[in-house]
């Protein structure tokens, strides 16, 4: 068996109160999970290994095929983010040893794209591509952009005990961010102080009280020095502007860059590749060879179910356990109490968390009068995110909101081909708050296509199978590609 260092040091260090219990399991019932390797090298339960050699306790192997090192790299980095319960600092530093891997796989996926192969006139648009593995690493990680720039400064930067410190959750990746922006003679005294048995937050937080102001204003301010213009930062060192409003002025001025990197990037997915796919038949039970990145469906309601509890039932666990740990499911159901309930109490794999139920609501259709409850205009949405999945591509303050309001397909201007069918707006909406171009989008209620041509339309993958051939003749009509 050959330990390879690159890959071993990849693996956050087990704590001596986790290899502990580790080797009591070991100990008492042997070596339950096989050891992966890669031809001789060992991959995965490094920490097991030295367990059983150490103990003469018998163990199995399993072997892995991967293409190169790279790929070795991101298998383990994916293993643990999925298995070990690790702070934010933790897995950002798990992710940032494996950033070359990540890019270099980037840059290898748009390297095959046929559009992209000819040099010269086409090496901007790889470069873009590639750039996005930057939010890809916050993303793996679990946090955003920012953040992790933030915590591999500190890794690239901060003293040793300052880092231990973000590793033990005894300082925020905030906090530890500061201390590099601090002088170096402050850097070494935090440091020194923190190896001395003093409470690392604590310590920072008296080195800020010097500055004489609050530790939200020393936060601001430091913000102001890191990104303001020179203008504004030597307005405030004359006094001329408060360092909140300095704060304020760079804080506007990024929420507006977001909103025009975001109508760009939205102009820039209106092409796509990827031709969206129907299959003519029942997906309830459906086995992917490949897990999915965005479950988006419209399941059939209560209205047209027998027994709404045993449907929902029989597909969405399936349906989920298929999205990946660093996915999302938007499920819409119907807003009735029965339908709300049976979908509340569906057991759900572990990888996968109910977030929010959101809600799509419309007032451009009338519908009956009822006389004994309210006119309902809205229709639930159960938001799901994998335990890996990445913040939300939402930078638009008006799609922020867990109510939308957009207006039903309607028949009059020729949009509706289906009495329940949804918006295209909220299903290209969904499509890019959670996923990126390339990635899988899977409706198995696909019906009449909105779902699947919202993703084709952005540069996704997206594939469902619809049962009744009326619909799917539809989504043909529509520009879906069926298969019978």
């Amino acid at each position: 068996m050959i330990i390879d260092n690159e890959f071993k040091n990849l693996i956050p260090e087990l704590t001596a109160e986790e290899y502990k219990g580790l080797e009591e399991s070991i100990l008492s019932e042997g070596c339950r999970d096989a050891l992966v390797v890669w031809g001789d090298i060992l991959v995965d339960g490094h920490n097991r290994y030295k367990i059983c050699t150490e103990h003469d306790v018998p163990f199995t192997t399993i072997q892995r095929e991967f293409s190169d090192r790279d790929e070795v790299k991101l298998w383990i980095m994916k293993n643990q983010l999925s298995r070990r319960n690790l702070n934010d600092f933790q897995r950002i530093e798990v992710t940032h040893k494996c950033e070359d891997a990540v890019r270099a796989k980037a840059k290898e996926r748009q390297g095959r794209r046929s559009d992209l192969q000819t040099s010269g006139q086409n090496y901007p648009e790889v470069e873009r591509q590639v750039n996005r593995a930057s939010d890809e690493l916050g993303g793996l990680a679990g946090v955003s952009r920012k953040t992790y720039e933030h915590a591999v400064e500190v890794l690239d930067k901060a003293p040793e005990s300052v880092i231990q410190a973000a590793r033990n959750d005894e300082l925020s990746i905030n906090a530890a961010y500061e201390v590099t922006k601090m002088p170096e003679g402050t850097q070494k005294e935090v440091a020194e102080r923190i190896e001395q048995g003093e409470k690392p937050k604590d310590v920072v937080a008296d080195v800020r009280s010097r500055a004489g102001v609050s530790n939200k204003t020393y936060e601001k301010a430091v913000t102001v020095i890191e990104e303001a213009p020179e203008e504004v930062k030597e307005a405030v060192r004359k006094g001329e502007m408060s360092i909140n409003q300095a704060y304020n002025q760079v804080r506007r001025a990024e929420k507006e860059k977001e909103i025009e990197q975001a109508k760009a990037s939205i102009a820039q997915q209106e092409q796509s590749e990827f031709e969206p796919i129907l299959y003519v038949g029942d997906g309830i039970n459906y086995q992917p060879n490949e897990d999915y990145d965005l479950l988006l469906t419209d399941p059939p309601y209560s209205t047209d179910i027998e027994n709404i509890d045993e449907f929902a039932n029989s597909w969405l666990p399936n349906a989920l356990l298929h999205v990946k740990t660093t996915g999302s499911a938007y499920v819409f159901i119907g807003a009735y109490p029965e339908e709300l309930r049976a979908y509340l109490n569906v057991k759900i794999p572990e990888h996968i968390e109910l977030k929010q139920v959101l809600v799509w609501t419309y007032k451009n259709t009338l519908g009956n009068n009822p006389k004994d409850r309210y006119k309902q205009n809205y229709q639930a949405c159960l938001f799901y995110r994998g335990v890996n999945a990445p913040a939300l591509d939402c930078p638009l303050t008006s799609e922020q909101w867990a109510v939308q309001e957009i207006n039903a397909p309607d028949g009059r201007i020729g949009d509706r081909y289906h009495e329940w069918q949804k918006p295209m707006d909220i299903a290209e909406r969904f499509v890019r708050h959670s996923t990126k171009q390339g990635d899988i989008v899977f409706d198995p209620f696909a019906c009449t296509g909105t779902f699947l041509l919202a993703a084709s339309k952005l540069g996704r993958r997206g594939y469902g199978f619809e049962i009744e051939p009326a619909h799917a003749k539809i989504a043909q009509e529509r520009g879906v590609k069926i298969i019978e």
